[in-house]
């Protein structure tokens, strides 16, 4: 069996983006964030400041990851 490392906080962080994106006003806010770019250097720039939280699962188990169990408050 393969064994792969999850970033398990990357998977939190993007899910808590697109749900406060959805807040923000189409333009300016999520029209910017639409360009890959972007997203990405948000995503980097959050990842930087925060620890993250790695799992080691078989492959084919990772798409079962219950993400909402980690210790992460939204703030």
């Amino acid at each position: 069996m393969t064994k792969t490392i999850v970033n398990l906080t990357l998977q939190v962080l993007v899910g808590e983006i697109e749900n406060i994106l959805e807040t923000y006003p189409h333009y300016p806010d999520q029209q910017a964030f639409a360009i890959t770019e972007l997203r990405q250097e948000l995503i980097a720039y959050v990842l930087n400041r925060t620890s993250s939280c790695y799992a080691v699962v078989d492959e084919q188990k990772q798409q079962s990851i219950g993400f909402n169990c980690l210790p992460y408050s939204k703030e």
